[in-house]
C-alpha cells in the first residue's frame, strides 16, 4: 500500500470500491420538474460554454494586439471596449 496524494491507495480497496459501485444504477423519475432542472441544467451549460467561446475569443484577439505593443516595450493599456462583459 502506497500513500498518494494523503490517501492510502491500494489495488485491491480500489477493485471493492469499483465493484461496489457498479452495482449502483442512479435514476431520477421522469417527472415534469426532473424534465426541466436537466433542461435548465443544459442550457447553462451551453450558455457557459458560449461565454467561455467568446472570452477565447476576446483573449486571443488582446493576445495579437499585445504582441506588437510587447515587442516596443511598452505597457499594455486596455480600453474599456476590450474588455469581457457577461450579460446576465
Amino acid at each position: 500500500m502506497q500513500k498518494k496524494d494523503h490517501y492510502n491507495y491500494s489495488e485491491s480497496k480500489a477493485e471493492q470500491i469499483h465493484a461496489y459501485a457498479r452495482t449502483l444504477v442512479s435514476t431520477l423519475p421522469m417527472t415534469d420538474a426532473i424534465k426541466k432542472m436537466v433542461s435548465d441544467s443544459a442550457k447553462l451549460l451551453n450558455s457557459t460554454l458560449e461565454a467561455l467561446g467568446t472570452l477565447h475569443s476576446e483573449m486571443d484577439s488582446l493576445t495579437s494586439q499585445a504582441s506588437g505593443i510587447r515587442d516596443r516595450h511598452e505597457p499594455i493599456r486596455f480600453r474599456k471596449s476590450n474588455l469581457f462583459t457577461a450579460h446576465c
